[in-house]
């Protein structure tokens, strides 16, 4: 189980701060499933998304490495998540 926690602490310009997860060269995916469960946040400002990125991010760049977004949520709209849109293809 892993637990991430928004902060409220200033931190390059935010008032808040809560992570960004890198599993370059521990962890890869080709014909698996992959499942999450999220308590997400609520509020006006904010914005949970959980993407995964190609592995080869560090050569090819985002959004060239390619992008699946397996759910985004704005705290704008609480009833409506997101999912299984791509980019860089």
């Amino acid at each position: 189980m892993l637990k991430i926690k928004t902060l409220k602490e200033s931190f390059r310009g935010s008032n808040y701060t809560s992570a960004l997860l890198h599993t370059k060269d521990t962890f890869s995916l080709k014909y698996r499933r992959l499942e999450i469960r999220a308590k997400l946040a609520l509020g006006a400002a904010s914005w949970s998304p959980f993407c995964l990125l190609g592995s080869n991010v560090i050569t090819a760049g985002w959004p060239a490495c390619g992008e699946i977004d397996m759910m985004k949520h704005s705290g704008n709209d609480q009833n409506k998540i997101s999912t299984l849109s791509s980019a860089g293809r």
